[in-house]
């Protein structure tokens, strides 16, 4: 049983260590390239910047509409290789209509969408060009990124996922532009990556001899759909808010501290390219449940103590890749992280409702955390102002996970240790809260009092959250790696 888990728990690093750090080296040179930006740009272009990149990804996924989703279930399901060509190529034909409609669409509703962001960029045609073609470029790449990663093609996935970066980041840190140019340079660089993305699965696609796949594909994935688009609408929303009952300066603010926020998003973004698979292998056998329950609730350990750690240096960070200027925006970022890692966490805890294939249960859950969120944003914003947006969205999205995770643990049990984690979660909260007022504990070093709560709440988390039998594990986890 031992010997068991400890090979699981190793083949889950083992394939972090390929998929995972190439898409978070990726994620990292993105939000230093922001962070550089912040530097060149004025807080008002800069938040302009984060509002336009916003809609495009969130395009990008209203396109996509769970479509991966349903793609590699019938990949994954069938065994050969021309009915998994037959497969991919239907769907590529599925996403292209898409890709059409919604050119047509933006084509035909140009005048509305530049009243309706309340964006004056837009009124350049040409930009908004640059900015609405990034969209389907999006879709396709991250098309052929999902063919490389089913089919463990692992360096044509890491030149994929590193390419479109790199380019920017080099056309960026020499020379200095402004807000059009560095728009456009981004259209390029996507353009570029998309025809060697594309040319990289070309083995992949035929011409479909039927289209008895798409129906199936569509039907499977349409739930998962409506839920990317709920999730991708939020950020944008958010940001419309912000511009509507504050103005330009405060998505500056909110934008860099969602951007120091992300830095807890490489981690689990790299950690769930492994993670979710192998969930999805093992969820039948139940002597793997409590490894699920260990790496989850460690995972949860870990990601919490990312999140103090980047609370403490937020003022820090902020100074080092933005500038004093945006130093208001560091309350912003605790609530933000939080709202990050429940939902990653939840996704774990609520996997039954996707296993049951009973997925209308997350949509219900994801329109009622939205309605609260969004709720919660226009009646307080007024009052609190830009501090009510993360904590709003970090209350909505813990009663999607409740909820969620309640239905999903009826629908297939997996019994996960829910009580440590939200204590977890709650001393997160209140510590990094706390920390803000210059006379807690004592009035004196920040950094130490700093030190006093990170131990603190690592002290009491081993010893009141875990067990004796998940740090035996951990030790031999620990060992194994160290005489190897």
């Amino acid at each position: 049983m031992e010997k068991q888990f400890l090979k699981s728990i190793n083949f889950l690093l083992k394939d972090f260590l390929h998929f995972g750090a190439s898409l978070m080296f990726s994620k990292l040179l993105n939000v230093l390239i922001f962070f550089y930006l912040a530097k060149q740009l004025t807080i008002n272009d800069l938040g302009i910047f984060d509002y336009i990149m916003t809609i495009i990804f969130s395009g990008t996924t209203f396109i996509i509409f769970g479509l991966d989703s349903g793609s590699a279930r019938y990949f994954i399901d069938k065994n050969t290789y021309k009915v998994k060509q037959e497969i991919l190529s239907q769907s590529l034909v599925l996403q292209l209509f898409f890709i059409s409609l919604f050119i047509l669409i933006a084509f035909f509703l140009y005048d509305a969408l530049i009243s309706g962001f309340k964006l004056k960029l837009f009124l350049d045609k040409k930009i908004f060009f640059y900015i609405v073609a990034q969209i389907p470029l999006l879709v396709l790449i991250n098309f052929a990124s999902n063919i490389l990663k089913w089919s463990f093609e692992r360096n044509k996935f890491i030149l994929v996922s590193l390419i479109p970066s790199l380019i920017v980041a080099l056309m960026l840190f020499t020379n200095k532009f402004n807000l059009d140019q560095i728009i456009t340079i981004y259209f390029y660089s996507r353009l570029f990556v998309m025809f060697l993305a594309m040319y990289l699965i070309k083995n992949w696609i035929i011409f479909p001899k039927k289209l008895n796949f798409i129906t199936k594909i569509f039907n499977f994935s349409f739930y998962f759909g409506l839920i990317t688009i709920i999730t991708s609408l939020l950020p944008v929303i958010e940001r419309y808010l912000i511009s509507s009952y504050l103005d330009t300066y405060h998505l500056g603010l909110y934008a860099v501290a969602v951007k120091i926020s992300v830095f807890i998003l490489l981690p689990i973004e790299a950690f769930n390219n492994t993670w979710h698979p192998y969930i999805f292998s093992n969820y039948l056998d139940k002597f793997k449940h409590p490894t699920l329950n260990f790496v989850w609730k460690f995972s949860a350990l870990i990601l919490f103590n990312l999140c103090l750690l980047i609370t403490i240096f937020s003022k820090y960070l902020i100074i080092i890749f933005a500038s004093t200027t945006y130093l208001s925006s560091a309350i912003l970022v605790l609530p933000l992280m939080i709202v990050i890692i429940i939902e990653n966490l939840s996704w774990t805890t609520s996997v039954g409702i996707g296993i049951s294939k009973k997925t209308y249960f997350s949509f219900l859950s994801y329109v009622l955390s939205l309605f609260i969120t969004l709720i919660l944003m226009i009646l307080f914003i007024h009052k609190y102002g830009l501090v009510a947006i993360p904590y709003a969205a970090l209350i909505g999205y813990s009663v999607k996970a409740i909820i969620s995770s309640f239905i999903s643990n009826k629908l297939f049990k997996i019994k996960f240790d829910y009580y440590s984690v939200i204590i977890m979660m709650l001393l997160v909260l209140l510590a990094g809260n706390l920390l803000n007022y210059d006379n807690f504990l004592f009035s004196g070093s920040y950094f130490l009092k700093s030190l006093i709560v990170f131990a603190m709440f690592n002290v009491l988390s081993f010893i009141f959250l875990v067990t004796r039998d998940e740090i035996k594990n951990l030790k031999n986890i620990i060992y194994s790696y160290i005489t190897k």
